[in-house]
Parts: C-alpha cells; sequence; structure tokens
C-alpha cells in the first residue's frame, strides 16, 4: 500500500500537516524496506531492412527514440548483415554512453535476421537458439540477470518476423506451430515471443497457435493487453496499431497507408503471472500510437499526445513499424547500505566547534568507523572515530588545519565494503580577528576623522574597540563597547597625544578572539600648514621681474620657492628671500620672449606645504603706438562683486589696418583693499545694436599689480600691463572701431580707475551684469559714473612707410618710418614686382644696412613690414 500527502504549510493548517505526516511514518519500517523491486523495460523494434543505403541519416532519428524508451533489452527485427548489428550498436544505443550495451551474437539466416542487445550491467546472455522456418528464421535468447548464478530467474525471448500480407496464414501459421512447439518442450520457465507478426485478426490460425489451450500448455503465450479482434482497418483498435508510421512512400522502402495494423507484439508466458518475474500491469505500450492517428502519420498531426514532437517526427523517419515496450520486475532482498548525510558538500566548520557527524543505514548491522580526509581526494584518511554505534550520528569536536577540500567518511567494521563519503568537499576554517589600521606608524591627529578598519572570517555579533595610549603599560580605554563587526569604524581622534598608542578588537560573542595593532602608532595635535599670499603677476617687457609674497608659518625653518617655466617645458625654481619687510618675500628673475606658467610654493619644517595656483605670463616687447583717452589722473574707482560687470573703451585706429598687441589697465592700489588678483581683458567688434560691442574677439586673464618689494607705495591709480596675442604669438589685427573691456574674474576683486577731471570722450561705457546691457558712461544708468575708463591699448599699424634706399659705398642703407611695431622684416626680390621670398633681416630698429650687396647684384628691390 502507498500513501501520498500534500499540504501546503500555513499557521491554519501546520497542525494537520504534522498528523498526516506522523500517520504516514507510522507504517512498520521493516515492511516499506522490504518492497525492493528489480524492474527490466523490454522492447521490440521492426528496423526496416538496417542498415540500408540511409543509416546515416537514420541513426540520429534511432538515438533519439531510444534514449526516450531506454530498454534494458532491446530486441530487433529486419537486420541485414553482422556490421549492421554493429553499427547500430556503436552508432545509436552506444553513442555518447559508450560500453551501456553488448549485441547477441548474429545468426545469418534466409532473408533479414533477428538480433538483440541488452544492458551488460543487467544481463549475462547464457545461449542462443535458432529455429528454421520456410521463410525466416526465429531467434531464441536466454538471458540471466547480472550476478545471479541460478537458472530459475532465467528469461527466453524469441524473435520472429512471420509471412506478411493477408492470403499466406497458412504460411504463418506453419511458422507459429514450430515456436509453440519449441517452447511447450522446454522446461517450465519465463517465455517472451516478440516480433513482427504480421497478424491481422485474432482469429488467424498462428495467433490461436501461439495463445491458445493445447495438452502442453507450458509454452502457452497470452497478450497483456487483451484486445482480441479484427485489428486490420479497425477504428476501435487504435490503440494497439503499430504499423505504417506513414502515410505516404518515404522513399526507404517502407509501408505507407498509416497507422491502422497491429503486426508488432510482445506476447509473454502466464509464468510472469504469478512467478518471481511479474509482468507490470498496464507497461505495455506502443510506443508514440496516442489513438489518435487511425490511418495517418505518426507525426501528422502534431502534437502526439504521447510523445514528444521530436519523437513523433524520430519514429516516422526511421521505420515504417513502432516499437513496443513492457516493463517486468522481481522483488529482490534490499542491500546493506550507509548513506552520510553531514557533512555532505558546502558546509564550513570552525576549529574547536562541536557538529555532529550523521549518516543513514539500511540492513545494516555493527559498528562503524568514521574518517577525515583534508585534502580529497588526494590526502590520507585519518580516524575520527573507531567502532562507534550505527546509530546514525556522533558529536565531533573540529580541529585544524584548516582546509577547503575536506570530506568526511562513514564505514561499516562488518562490511567494509559498505561505505559513503560526502558527497562534495566542505570546509574547516579558523575563526580570525585582525586589526588592519591603525596598525604601527600611523600618524593621528585630535579632531580629525579616521577610519578603523579590521577584517575577521568566521564571526558572528558585534565587537569592542579598546585603546592604549602608553601602551604597554597604559590601561586600555573603550572607545566602542559593541561596534557592528562590518570591518570598519569612524572615531573622531580626541585625548591625549602620545607616541606610544595602540588599538585593539575583540569579539563579543567569542571573547578569546581579537587582535591589537602590531606596532606603536602616534596621536599628535592638529599639524598648521603655511600660508601664502601672492599678487599674480601681470604681462610684462623683457628683462628682470620682481615676484613677491606674503609667507607666515607657526614654526621657523620654511622655505618658499618660485616654479616657473616657458609654457609646455619643464619647471625651473629659485628660493625667495626675506625682503626685510614683515612676513615679505621676493626674487628677481630675467625673462626674455616667451609665454610662461608659475607658481610659488612654500614648504615647512614638517613638509607641510601650501602653494598658489598656476598663473600664466606673458613676456613680449612693447609696441610703439599708444592710444588713450584719459589725461593719466584718476579722480574716481569703481568695483563690483558681481563677477558679469564690465568696463569698456571704444577705440579708433590710427590707421587700419591696426595691430593690437596689449592693453594698459589703472587699477586701484587699495580698493577694495591693498591685495590684487586676476584681471579679465576682452576686446570686442564695434558690431553690436547701436555701434555698441558686438562679437568677442579676444580673451585674457592676467594679474594686474602689487609684487613691488614693501608694497605698493600710495594709493592711487597703478597701471596693469596685459597682452592681447593669441597662442601664436600674433596681434589682433582691426579694420574697424573696436571695444577693449575689463572685468573681474569669479572670486576676484579689483577697483578700476576713472578720470571724471578731463572732457568726456564719450568712449567709456558699462555691462551692467543685472540688466545684461551695455549703457554709456554718462551718468545717466544706474551703473554708469560720468568720464573717461582709464583704459589704453597699444599697438603698431601693419605697413611702414617712406621707406628709403641709399647707396653708401658697397653697401645699401635703409630707412623707414616707425609704425609702432616692435620688430619688422626686410625681404628681397629681383625685380618690382616680387615675390619678395628673400628674407634679409629682422630688427626691432627703423634703419639697416645691407653689406656688401652692390657688387654681387646688378638690381635688387625691397620691403619692409611691420
Amino acid at each position: 500500500m502507498t500513501m501520498f500527502a500534500r499540504c501546503h504549510i500555513n499557521r491554519y493548517n501546520m497542525l494537520l500537516c504534522l498528523i498526516v505526516s506522523f500517520l504516514m511514518l507510522s507504517f512498520p519500517l521493516d515492511t516499506v524496506r522490504a518492497q525492493t523491486y528489480d524492474t527490466i523495460r523490454v522492447a521490440t523494434y521492426n528496423l526496416l531492412n538496417y542498415p540500408g543505403s540511409n543509416s546515416a541519416t537514420r541513426n540520429p532519428e534511432f538515438r533519439k527514440t531510444l534514449r526516450h524508451i531506454n530498454p534494458d533489452i532491446l530486441i530487433v527485427q529486419e537486420m541485414i548483415s553482422a556490421s549492421g548489428v554493429t553499427e547500430f550498436l556503436n552508432n545509436v544505443l552506444n553513442s555518447g554512453q559508450p560500453g551501456t550495451y553488448t549485441a547477441g551474437p548474429f545468426r545469418d539466416g534466409p532473408d533479414t535476421d533477428n538480433g538483440i542487445y541488452f544492458k551488460g550491467t543487467k544481463f549475462t546472455l547464457i545461449s542462443d537458439t535458432v529455429l528454421h522456418t520456410a521463410l525466416r528464421d526465429i531467434n531464441g535468447y536466454r538471458l540471466r540477470p547480472f550476478g545471479v548464478g541460478v537458472d530459475s530467474l532465467d528469461f527466453h525471448i524469441y524473435s520472429a518476423h512471420l509471412k506478411a500480407s493477408q492470403g499466406f496464414e497458412d504460411e504463418r501459421a506453419a511458422e507459429a506451430a514450430i515456436l509453440r512447439g519449441h517452447l511447450n518442450s522446454l522446461p517450465p520457465g519465463y517465455f517472451l515471443s516478440v516480433g513482427d507478426f504480421n497478424l491481422y485478426t485474432s482469429s488467424e490460425p498462428a495467433w490461436t497457435e501461439l495463445t491458445g489451450s493445447q495438452a502442453d500448455n507450458s509454452g502457452r503465450l497470452y497478450d497483456p493487453t487483451n484486445t482480441p479482434g479484427s485489428w486490420h482497418d479497425g477504428g476501435s483498435y487504435t490503440s494497439v496499431h503499430s504499423q505504417s508510421t506513414r502515410l505516404n512512400d518515404n522513399g526507404d522502402g517502407g509501408a505507407t497507408g498509416g497507422l491502422d495494423d497491429r503486426f508488432d507484439f510482445m506476447l509473454p508466458s502466464y509464468n510472469f503471472q504469478a512467478g518471481t518475474w511479474q509482468y507490470l500491469s498496464g507497461s505495455y505500450t506502443t510506443v508514440g500510437q496516442d489513438g489518435n492517428h487511425f490511418n495517418l502519420s505518426v507525426n501528422n498531426p502534431l502534437p502526439n499526445a504521447s510523445v514528444p514532437d521530436s519523437i513523433a517526427n524520430a519514429l516516422f523517419t526511421s521505420s515504417d513499424h513502432l516499437p513496443v515496450l513492457l516493463k517486468f520486475r522481481r522483488q529482490v532482498s534490499a542491500p546493506p547500505t550507509l548513506t552520510l548525510t553531514s557533512p555532505d558538500g558546502g558546509e564550513i566548520w570552525y576549529s574547536s566547534e562541536q557538529h555532529s557527524l550523521t549518516w543513514t543505514s539500511q540492513n545494516l548491522s555493527g559498528n562503524v568507523t568514521l574518517k577525515l580526509n583534508r585534502s580529497y581526494p588526494i590526502g590520507t584518511w585519518e580516524t575520527i572515530v573507531a567502532g562507534t554505534p550505527n546509530d546514525g550520528s556522533h558529536l565531533w569536536t573540529v580541529t585544524i588545519p584548516a582546509t577547503d577540500s575536506a570530506r568526511v567518511q562513514v564505514i561499516s567494521d562488518t562490511q567494509p565494503s559498505v561505505n559513503d563519503i560526502s558527497n562534495a568537499n566542505f570546509s574547516i576554517q579558523t575563526r580570525t580577528l585582525s586589526v588592519t589600521a591603525p596598525n604601527g606608524g600611523e600618524e593621528w591627529t585630535t579632531g580629525e576623522f579616521q577610519s578603523i578598519a579590521w577584517s575577521s572570517s568566521g564571526m558572528t555579533g558585534n565587537v569592542r574597540i579598546e585603546l592604549n595610549r602608553y601602551y604597554p603599560s597604559g590601561g586600555w580605554e573603550i572607545l566602542y563597547g559593541s561596534a557592528i563587526n562590518d570591518g570598519s569604524e569612524v572615531w573622531i581622534v580626541s585625548g591625549s597625544t602620545s607616541t606610544s598608542v595602540r588599538l585593539r578588537i575583540i569579539s563579543l560573542n567569542y571573547p578569546t578572539i581579537g587582535d591589537s595593532s602590531d606596532q606603536n602608532f602616534t596621536i599628535q595635535d592638529p599639524l598648521i600648514p603655511p600660508t601664502i599670499t601672492h599678487d599674480p603677476h601681470a604681462d610684462a617687457a623683457p628683462g628682470n621681474l620682481v615676484f613677491t609674497a606674503l609667507v607666515t608659518d607657526d614654526q621657523s625653518g620654511f622655505s618658499t620657492e618660485l616654479l616657473y617655466r616657458p609654457a609646455g617645458g619643464a619647471f625651473d625654481s629659485l628660493l625667495l628671500a626675506a625682503t626685510g619687510n614683515p612676513s615679505e618675500y621676493a626674487a628677481t628673475v630675467p625673462f626674455t620672449y616667451s609665454q610662461y606658467e608659475y607658481f610659488l610654493r612654500t614648504t615647512d619644517s614638517q613638509l607641510l606645504t601650501a602653494a598658489t595656483d598656476t598663473f600664466s605670463l606673458m613676456i613680449a616687447a612693447p609696441c610703439g603706438i599708444e592710444i588713450s583717452y584719459d589725461d593719466g589722473e584718476a579722480e574716481l574707482f569703481n568695483w563690483s562683486s558681481d563677477a558679469g560687470m564690465l568696463w569698456a573703451v571704444k577705440f579708433t585706429p590710427i590707421q587700419i589696418p591696426f595691430a593690437l598687441c596689449g592693453a594698459d589697465i589703472a587699477v586701484a592700489g587699495f580698493h577694495p583693499d591693498s591685495t590684487h588678483s586676476q584681471i579679465v581683458v576682452k576686446v570686442y567688434d564695434a558690431t553690436g545694436a547701436g555701434g555698441m560691442p558686438g562679437t568677442l574677439l579676444r580673451e585674457s586673464i592676467k594679474g594686474s599689480v602689487g609684487n613691488i618689494v614693501g608694497g605698493l607705495p600710495a594709493p592711487g591709480a597703478y597701471w596693469a600691463k596685459t597682452t592681447l596675442y593669441d597662442a601664436a604669438n600674433s596681434p589682433l589685427v582691426l579694420n574697424n572701431d573696436f571695444y577693449v573691456a575689463v572685468g573681474n574674474p569669479s572670486g576676484s576683486f579689483e577697483a578700476f580707475a576713472h578720470d571724471t577731471s578731463t572732457a568726456m570722450a564719450s568712449r567709456s561705457y558699462v555691462f551692467d551684469a543685472c540688466e545684461a546691457l551695455w549703457f554709456p558712461e554718462d551718468g545717466l544708468a544706474p551703473s554708469s559714473r560720468r568720464g573717461d575708463r582709464m583704459i589704453r591699448v597699444h599697438g603698431w599699424i601693419n605697413q611702414p612707410s617712406s621707406l628709403v634706399i641709399r647707396r653708401s659705398g658697397d653697401d645699401i642703407l635703409l630707412r623707414w618710418s616707425s609704425t609702432g611695431a616692435p620688430y619688422y622684416l626686410v625681404r628681397s626680390a629681383d625685380n618690382p614686382d616680387g615675390p619678395f621670398a628673400q628674407f634679409v633681416a629682422s630688427t626691432s630698429d627703423t634703419s639697416l644696412t645691407v653689406i656688401g650687396v652692390i657688387p654681387t647684384q646688378s638690381k635688387v628691390f625691397y620691403t619692409v613690414v611691420s
């Protein structure tokens, strides 16, 4: 009797499930264990002239079908040759699972032949028999269960392929009579007749020969399906129809017409109804027959209700017959077993803890031994306990060394071959806790946030963190009595300073597990870095430049240096010296023409540093032409905390084209205070609405004033120089009026000078950042102030005039008027139309002597360009 129970556990039906489970377990265990069976699956299959010419196509389909059926014994018909037996064994049954099946001997008779395959782990072939008939041989096979030494459990299987077609009933009856006579002559046993019998009805004499009662019924067979009748084309017998799997011709010689005949049979003898071997009721199956494909192909339509679509397709391709399967079983004595249940793989056990080694056993008496392998499978087995009672459990105190490759084995002392090992490795580990910070050598400053860090393994629960300020003689103070064991805790460093501090962490759940800093660390008061203040340097002409800085520190012994380089080059450095003025340091550096980057840095005796931002500095020759509209005296200074404010002057070039090279900006010496920052200078064309500033043409952010030893001497206006060359050191060439505007970058504050004592030139404008509009500086707009903004520009006209050429002996003397340019380029040509491609010289003067040119050239033409 079998009882099944299913329960969905919740708080309302949990009690009911417990009661049902109790009832299930109340059956005597010995009775359940004794009901052990050996079940075998036997199948017959007409292979359709195997191997034929298309076995390569059919083999994969046969594999699918037979993997699905999984027979322990397979009997086949229409085998053509011994090579076919081997091919079917290797390429179908054992493909991907070598050695699973064994083939019986091939007996080559007239027409096609029979064959047998069986699993060697379950059966042994004892003998085979050949029964000759007028058409095809009937082959008999005697098999014995593997490991059985007596013949009372032998199987006798006979495979027949009787005469086909209607009108040959007598021939089939004669073949059946030979088989029945042979079976009757055998001692009582287990007989099974299978194959393609080609019977159309149960009224045929061949059917009577095989299943009818005779004077000797020891060889009588029966139909497990109990479906006598006229099977051919009988719609009520679809469940047993096995031929044909195809409605139409498949091109391989197989029969057509769809499933409408019961040709394939498995008929056991009556001993299977009550003997040790028993037919498993209801197991007789015509594989692929779902009763819904009468007179149709097995796979049309799909789905086939009895098999997956892939199997239905495989049955269609492989043969014109369906295989037939049935099962037999016999009751066997249960072998003794041992099954280790814990540790069975994946567990993590920690040293010094106690864990239960558990196992189950059946049909086994006597004690057991438990062993441990720490390096499975190559390690040695050490005995945990020997001769312990087989009660299913042993309490073990876990020992080291640690390992991730441990397994336990349980062995019967009375039957050592009965044993079991953990299914997978488990781990033996040691609980650890290690302080990682501070671990020695650190310098922590009071008031700082510092992370106390540690690592741990195999620990649960919180930890206690303690500090000893005067290790080893000092006491331990508790920083955190119960901190989460997540590996990190932030501490605001506090308390007395010391150079011999250590920290320790202890597990609250495992008080013997803890760790402290490996070496002393330091708690110190905050270190104050030096401060440095510097006014960014304005652009300048070549020559010596003074750099000043104000430096303070809480300790003596600091050094301050200037680091500078041509743009893109390597930094050079120069120490600044004390000037004698309070906190002031200065250095003088000779600079030549180039774009420079620089910054100042101070380092104190504790190696703490402070540095300025990196600033840019342009060293360029002065331009000779200046345009200005103020009288040089400032009566007013304007500045704004709004970085968007701009003050501009409109300039009209004295001649066009005009090359703009720079601007001078007048700034206040002491407004808004005595420190100075960078300023932004912008050049606009005059294309805005109403002639206001329009397109931004160039922009420069540079320092202003302030690099004077002792500071600026008095209040008033000081001029800051800004060059307006581009990245290629070219000036801005202008052909119309333009504006130069000045303002403060974000975070900078300079006050810009205003001349209010002279007549208004009506060229000063202010950009109100609040309204985003330009206004004339006529005092009418709230942000405007009457007067002239003190901004001046420098440049040169593009082409020198009044070029005079004279001869002096063998030399040529050239003279020209100044354009204000810092340099002039002289080129020559052989004719007045050029091209003037021959370089003669470059000079900052307005004259040039070309030495010794008269004897070498009959005529020469010159051009001079700013």
